[in-house]
């Protein structure tokens, strides 16, 4: 299967990790109704924060959504490396030494180049709200169809 990684990229307050996490149990129940199950490694999960690895036969799956410092970005990459996971969806800051740390992860580690989404800032909540769930869905779409293939 070719690796791939998709780096949401967005403002303090974007939505990023919201949309991220809602992406993750998105998938995660995708997968639990397809094949039955799956195995999920968590480096962390909270109400609204989830860095984790599933695992369903040989596809690995990492999805982290703290993106705000180099640290939490690299502590997500480095369990993605470590479980050598094909897929990776993190969120990021839209410039910086977040967005660098994950650029370089991308190109050293998964040799490939990570397709980067900006994540839009709504003005009010309910747009908010309806704009993380529809960006959630897409994230989910490309998690579906990277995986395509894979037993």
């Amino acid at each position: 299967m070719k690796r791939k990684m998709l780096i949401v990229k967005g403002s303090g307050s974007s939505g990023k990790s919201t949309t991220v996490k809602l992406a993750f149990e998105s998938f995660l129940q995708d997968l639990v109704r397809i094949h039955g199950g799956a195995d999920v490694k968590y480096l962390y999960l909270t109400k609204r924060e989830v860095a984790a690895v599933i695992k369903v036969g040989k596809l690995r799956v990492g999805l982290a959504t703290r993106g705000d410092s180099e640290s939490h970005v690299k502590q997500g990459l480095t369990l993605f490396a470590a479980n050598k996971c094909q897929l990776v969806v993190c969120a990021t800051r839209s410039r910086g030494k977040p967005l660098q740390v994950a650029q370089d992860f991308s190109i050293q580690k998964l040799k490939v180049r990570a397709e980067e989404w900006k994540k839009p800032k709504d003005v009010d909540a309910r747009s908010q709200q309806s704009a993380n769930q529809a960006f959630a869905n897409d994230i989910v779409r490309w998690l579906r169809s990277a995986s395509r293939g894979t037993p």
